[in-house]
């Protein structure tokens, strides 16, 4: 159950729908595997067959390349300081998501980029933009001067266990969000306790109210703006 302190909507934008989820994803790299495995450090790919028989070899192929990718990604996102997956942060008594989408304004993302980082927060979006690799490495790099402090986790499983339909959307919860069973991204997930602020503010803003007025991780609110205001 979610704990919802909804903002002003003023500045709130739809998750679009073009951000896919990682399982959609790996599909449509497969179709393009051969400019993939160029691109992301020689991740393996297979042929794509459009039946349902080919879905387990699908998770299996996203599960095997994870580290592949993410060491891809990083590589492409060298000297600019931003990677697309990056370490989940240990916030002691919870965790804190800000979920945003590469859609919002550059320099508000810049913003919560940089506040997230020194607050121990994590800043997540659905997946890649209209499924393509090239486009949200651009959209990046465009978004994150050189030398800049950020990072930026793809996880649609924040999206899909705290229903975020609107962005950007501040999330404390009191535990990480879990993987599916078998390990994939897309499943039915069981309702889980956090709380959520949602609307165009500041993290420190939404720190505080998930500090304030949070049933569930309001320590884990306090605690990252605790680090948030010592670097200000």
């Amino acid at each position: 159950m979610a704990a919802l302190l909804s903002m002003g909507t003023s500045g709130e934008a739809e998750v679009p729908a073009a951000d896919l989820d990682l399982g959609q994803l790996v599909k449509s790299a497969e179709e393009r595997a051969g400019v993939m495995k160029e691109e992301i450090l020689g991740i393996e790919a297979m042929p794509l067959e459009r039946s349902r028989q080919y879905q387990r070899e699908a998770i299996d192929l996203a599960q095997a390349n994870r580290d592949r990718l993410r060491k891809g990604l990083s590589y492409l996102g060298k000297g600019y300081n931003v990677d697309f997956f990056d370490n989940e942060p240990d916030v002691g008594a919870g965790v804190i998501y800000v979920a945003v989408s590469l859609a919002m304004p550059r320099d508000s993302l810049r913003q919560l980029s940089a506040d997230a980082q020194k607050a121990g927060a994590v800043l997540v979006i659905r997946g890649f933009v209209d499924g393509s690799f090239r486009k949200t490495h651009r959209l990046i790099l465009s978004t994150f001067g050189q030398g800049e402090d950020g990072g930026i986790l793809i996880d649609p499983r924040v999206f899909q266990q705290y229903g975020v339909d609107r962005v950007p959307a501040f999330i404390a919860a009191p535990v990480p969000v879990e993987s599916c069973e078998d390990g994939g991204l897309q499943c039915e997930r069981a309702a889980v306790p956090f709380d959520v602020v949602k609307g165009n503010i500041s993290l420190a803003a939404a720190l505080g109210l998930l500090a304030e007025k949070g049933d569930v991780a309001p320590s884990a609110a306090r605690d990252a703006l605790t680090r948030l205001e010592h670097f200000q």
